[in-house]
């Protein structure tokens, strides 16, 4: 795993994170749009434009079934998911994560599961900043950009110019009240990796006409208890020296 930068907050850029030959037979079998479901009809409560597609592969732990069973597609899903990955991104910025688990649950460990969305972001697709919601501890963003993107199609962070501003995660905010301070690029194969705190403001800006933007998000959730079905779902006990 890259360093963390620090400015905005905690995250780390990845280059080279899937196998070559396995990174480009996933771009070759990317979901087309015709596969893909706007996330507001999934989430009309999520905030998400239209402009957003996505196949939600795995969710909770559990393995999706329908239009996930292109071969490529379930590997890198099933790698990107992996509780060896997942430990490995939560020990990462466990600093973070520790201090906001119950002690009780800490020291009995809680359960934390995968889910991951392959994403294809349409013109003028545009998120404003906001946390993601609590029960997210991790978000990783792998890029898989169509040949010839721009690179300037990243993930942007920001820092709110109130600094006490907070969120739950629950809402979108005014882009004139943030000052962007990182972007990660957008290249082939690269991820941005960050815990989800009240201050993990991120978004996107609007992606010009003619640009497609497509990623995988993976993201580790808390969860109350994994279903039996739940693959990629695993208990992680916080160190004593995180939790302070």
């Amino acid at each position: 795993m890259a360093e963390r930068n620090g400015d905005p907050f905690p995250h780390a850029i990845v280059g080279g994170v899937l196998p070559g030959r396995v990174y480009e037979q996933f771009c070759a079998d990317f979901p087309a749009t015709v596969s893909l479901v706007p996330v507001a009809q999934r989430h009309p409560k999520g905030g998400y434009p239209e402009a957003r597609l996505s196949l939600q592969t795995i969710e909770d732990g559990i393995p999706g079934t329908a239009g996930v069973d292109t071969p490529s597609l379930v590997r890198v899903a099933a790698m990107l998911a992996d509780p060896v990955t997942g430990r490995a991104l939560i020990e990462r910025f466990s600093d973070i994560i520790a201090p906001r688990i119950p002690p009780a649950l800490a020291r009995e460990g809680i359960w934390i599961g995968a889910s991951v969305e392959m994403i294809r972001d349409e013109s003028g697709f545009a998120l404003r900043p906001h946390t993601d919601g609590r029960r997210k501890l991790v978000t990783a963003l792998l890029y898989a950009p169509e040949p010839g993107s721009s690179e300037d199609l990243g993930t942007e962070l920001y820092a709110p110019m109130v600094n006490a501003a907070t969120s739950d995660g629950t809402g979108y905010f005014d882009p004139s009240q943030f000052e962007r301070r990182a972007k990660a690029p957008y290249v082939a194969n690269t991820m941005i990796a960050f815990a989800r705190t009240d201050r993990s403001f991120h978004g996107v800006a609007a992606v010009a006409p003619g640009s497609v933007r497509r990623l995988i998000q993976i993201s580790f959730l808390a969860l109350k208890a994994p279903a039996p079905e739940a693959r990629f779902a695993f208990r992680w006990t916080p160190e004593p020296r995180d939790l302070c």
